[in-house]
């Protein structure tokens, strides 16, 4: 069997989507002739921590920790007051920084960790990953971002070994849209720009996660392959809904809520069927599972939603698809920025494997919109469009009502999105870029 070198930020305990990813690669590519050894920090900074993605790690995989060089320390002494080593979700201290003292750690961490705060970690992973490849055992190299810090490993690895290397990126680099929001000063913007045109101009394969990101990397990558983030049979096949109140209709996200989805004409939609409509002010929830900052609290509260809000805070992966399948309707939205045409992330498609009904937000003519569609759900409503926000929760509120107060099975399961047949992908891959060699 051949062997992959994968070097990854994210592993369990870290929670989260890109988690999820790069742990099911490995899980799977044993299954296609691929051997994966993991190298990963001990003691990393994660914005969530999911303890039950510890338990589905395959047995058989090699994993080699190691020490990394952590900065969140110092720079939420400078921003909170506080040394502790918590990173925060989607980057909402960046958008939010209001005080002196966080905009000042802020200018830090864009200017002196390009290109991000993680970069502490790469010169161990450079020495475990140099130590095992030259033990003989290692035939091509994965690195994995965020943090695109990684891939300067690969690229220093691909320089010194000259094995394959695939760099997977599951977001746009230079072009992220928190960029915006750092203070970064021209050279440091340069460096970042170089640091990704040498990945992209040196990586044997790119892969990605949407169409978009092909067309942000096209015109400086070797090649790139599309592997969807998809999501796990298995999670799905027999899972408990989550027991809620009865004769409730629960209008829920699941995942980390960032302030770029905060929508106000949504809550202003609710808020109006609410007044008019007396039967769906008895029956509604809106339920919140995971990391939500006190700028969405005081939002609801100000449409006068507080008394309908369930706040549950953040929860295992598998608790997680636990309240998707109790849900009546899962609450989707596109973050509201720059390219957001190009973002499909992967919780829809966690959704669309549970089949409740879905009610979406975001750009109508992204690829977002073009799943759903696809897979039978409602369609995409545009941010701005108040009124088929409230025709469409009403429709789905009367869809529940028609069906008992049951929840109501939409669409069809996207089988070809699930996370072994996108793994046999990346296998397929390294097969190519290994044929003859060895």
């Amino acid at each position: 069997m051949k062997k992959v070198l994968v070097l990854t930020y994210y592993w369990p305990p870290s929670g989260g989507p890109g988690v999820q990813r790069i742990l099911n690669f490995c899980n799977y590519l044993p299954e296609f002739g691929w051997q994966p050894i993991v190298i990963t920090p001990r003691n990393g900074t994660y914005p969530v921590k999911d303890e039950s993605l510890v338990k589905q790690i395959n047995p058989s995989l090699k994993i080699h920790t190691t020490p990394t060089l952590e900065v969140f320390a110092l720079y939420n002494l400078l921003k909170t007051g506080k040394a502790t080593k918590e990173s925060p979700v989607g980057m909402s201290d960046v958008i939010d920084s209001a005080s002196f003292f966080q905009k000042l750690s802020n200018y830090i961490r864009a200017n002196f960790f390009v290109p991000d705060p993680r970069i502490g970690w790469n010169r161990f992973a450079v020495a475990e990953a140099a130590r095992v490849i030259r033990s003989g055992e290692v035939d091509a190299v994965i690195t994995t971002g965020p943090p695109q810090s990684t891939h300067l490993i690969g690229l220093k690895l691909k320089k010194k070994f000259k094995l394959p290397w695939v760099a997977d990126l599951r977001d746009p680099w230079v072009n992220i849209f928190y960029n915006r929001y750092l203070l970064r000063t021209a050279k440091s913007k340069r460096k970042d720009q170089r640091y990704e045109n040498q990945v992209l101009a040196t990586a044997d394969r790119i892969t990605v996660v949407s169409t978009g990101l092909i067309e942000e990397f096209s015109d400086r990558a070797k090649d790139i392959t599309l592997i969807y983030n998809g999501y796990h049979s298995a999670d799905f096949d027999h899972v408990v809904p989550k027991e809620m109140a009865k004769d409730t209709f629960h209008l829920g996200y699941v995942g980390s809520f960032k302030p770029s989805q905060n929508n106000h004409n949504l809550w202003k939609a609710i808020a109006a069927l609410i007044r008019e409509n007396e039967d769906f002010a008895k029956s509604f929830a809106l339920v919140f599972v995971g990391k939500a900052g006190e700028g969405l609290t005081r939002t609801l509260s100000e449409f006068g939603l507080e008394k309908y809000v369930q706040m549950v805070g953040y929860v295992g992966h598998n608790e997680a698809i636990s309240y998707m399948a109790g849900l009546q309707s899962q609450l989707f939205i596109i973050p509201e920025v720059d390219d957001n045409k190009k973002i499909i992330t992967g919780k829809l498609y966690e959704y669309m494997a549970v089949q409740n009904q879905i009610f979406s937000l975001g750009p109508v003519d992204g690829e977002a919109a073009v799943l759903l569609k696809e897979f039978g759900h409602d369609p995409m409503l545009a941010y701005q469009n108040l009124e088929g926000m409230k025709k469409t929760l009403l429709a789905q509120f009367n869809r529940w009502k028609d069906n008992n107060r049951q929840p109501v099975k939409m669409g069809v399961r996207p089988e070809k999105y699930n996370r072994r047949s996108q793994t046999k992908v990346l296998a397929d891959l390294l097969d190519q870029l290994t044929s003859g060699a060895k």
